[in-house]
């Protein structure tokens, strides 16, 4: 999940940014002339991360809006987060980022060596997971806002394409890799009958389904890793252990705490 922030505290990390990354529909390039620009800040660490015991694997977020207009989509990641979250696939970004090539100019380059470890069970059943989520919503607000309903089926298909291409990697069935998911996402105009769009819904649904249900098949048969290995969990413990990372304190990291126990306690990330 994101934690939302606040505008001083999303001025204040854009001083501290390291690396920053396009990820989402201009990186896919899938952009629009009305498309938002979507960016992965990787931050200098703020000494709250460093010494605290609360959870820290949310990233933070901020919408910059123009004119009641999206515009930007920022998310704030510092390097430990970064690889905390990709190894645990605790976010679908990072590993989009990855295997579409955006780490080639930032601190974290090497880590594209280690590619085709990433793809394993984890992260698979992250993009699973987050179809799941993504199919539920769109059914939510079909009625109230049909283009984001929408947008959250495209969701759905990418995310089902990114277990195609991890469960391609090995030698195990993949029955719904020729669906013409394409052709479902046309089927998506503003006419389109509720019966129609709930057919289109039970098929994604019916293949989320599946396929959570092969990939555990998978992990328990040894057809599939369950995550990295351990020489390569050994390289990037290695990295931040040689490369460290100098936290100093801040005026917002007081913030910061109150931020992380809010999503710890009351599941609140606002």
């Amino acid at each position: 999940m994101n934690i939302s922030i606040s505008e001083s505290l999303h001025m204040f990390l854009q001083k501290n940014i390291i690396d920053t990354i396009t990820f989402g529909s201009k990186m896919k390039h899938k952009n629009s002339s009305s498309s938002d620009n979507d960016f992965l800040h990787i931050i200098a660490e703020p000494y709250f991360f460093r010494n605290t015991c609360l959870f820290t694997g949310h990233q933070l977020q901020y919408k910059e809006y123009e004119n009641d207009i999206l515009i930007a989509d920022h998310v704030y990641v510092t390097t430990r987060q970064f690889l905390h979250n990709i190894i645990h696939a605790e976010s679908g970004i990072l590993y989009e980022v990855l295997v579409h090539g955006q780490l080639k100019h930032t601190n974290l380059y090497w880590l594209e060596v280690f590619t085709d470890e990433f793809k394993n069970f984890q992260t698979a059943r992250c993009f699973l997971g987050l179809a799941k989520r993504d199919l539920k919503d769109s059914t939510k607000i079909f009625r109230t806002d049909q283009k984001l309903s929408f947008k959250k089926l495209k969701f759905v298909v990418e995310g089902i394409q990114y277990v195609i291409d991890i469960i391609s990697h090995y030698e195990v069935e993949n029955e719904f890799k020729d669906v013409d998911y394409n052709g479902l996402l046309d089927k998506l105009k503003e006419d389109i009958t509720y019966v129609d769009y709930r057919r289109i819904i039970d098929i994604l649904s019916n293949i989320v389904e599946e396929y959570r249900k092969w990939m555990q098949y998978f992990l328990d048969f040894d057809k599939i890793p369950k995550n990295i290995s351990k020489s390569t969990f050994n390289v990037i413990g290695n990295y931040i252990n040689e490369s460290p990372i100098i936290a100093t304190k801040t005026i917002f990291d007081t913030t910061l705490n109150s931020l992380y126990y809010e999503a710890m306690v009351n599941n609140t990330f606002k």
